[in-house]
């Protein structure tokens, strides 16, 4: 099945800002799915566990609260990249430049404590080619991380919250409990890395910085 490109979900999802969830979804679905779930049902596409949302690219929304960024943004699970980075996969090349390389971000204003009332906001394209400071800055506090995630790999130590120096890019824990009660640790080649799972996720002053540019 062919997928939706980025840049026809971008025109649908910009027809959305300004309203409320609860005039796009149905009570059921908002409290039980992911805001970008909801989003991308509204548009009109099939959910499903493939690495990008769309063709060419992802759709990301962020919580924010008086109009400014509230929380850092995941990109994916480092599970799924340890091998990667062992490897010294390089920053052009890496699954996580590929997963941002080119993604819709969405702000969801959510200072009603409502989920019904959530507002979408205005959608910017994030990409490598628009932001090649920003990227490059992302590049290298990649590199960092990976650095340092080498060192536990090669040693005994666990991982632990890594900022790469530009504060653009981070890894911490990103994990809720099963239905057993049970965390989900990181494993590599047999050994437990972590007590929980782990992500990489982008900073607010990497998002603070595209959407100034943006203004």
């Amino acid at each position: 099945m062919t997928k939706m490109l980025l840049e026809d979900a971008l025109k649908l999802i910009c027809a959305l800002e300004g309203k409320p969830l609860g005039s796009i979804s149905t009570p059921d679905i908002i409290n039980k799915g992911s805001v970008g779930q909801i989003i991308e049902r509204a548009i009109g596409v099939d959910l499903s566990s493939d690495l990008l949302d769309f063709e060419n690219g992802e759709l990301k929304s962020n919580k924010f609260l008086a109009g400014a960024p509230a929380e850092t943004l995941a990109v994916t699970q480092i599970g799924h990249i340890l091998n990667e980075i062992h490897a010294e996969i390089c920053w052009p090349n890496s699954s996580v430049l590929k997963k941002i390389t080119s993604f819709i971000f969405l702000p969801i204003h959510k200072d009603s404590p409502n989920p019904d009332k959530w507002i979408v906001g205005r959608a910017v394209h994030f990409s490598e080619k628009s932001y090649p400071a920003q990227y490059k800055k992302l590049g290298s506090d990649y590199e960092q991380i990976g650095t340092e995630i080498r060192k536990v790999l090669a040693g005994s130590g666990s991982l632990h919250t890594t900022n790469g120096s530009h504060e653009y890019l981070q890894i911490r824990t990103k994990d809720s409990k099963d239905k057993s009660g049970s965390y989900h640790p990181v494993r590599f080649q047999g050994r437990a890395l972590s007590d929980k799972n782990y992500a990489f996720y982008l900073r607010p002053h990497f998002l603070n910085s595209v959407l100034r540019e943006n203004s």
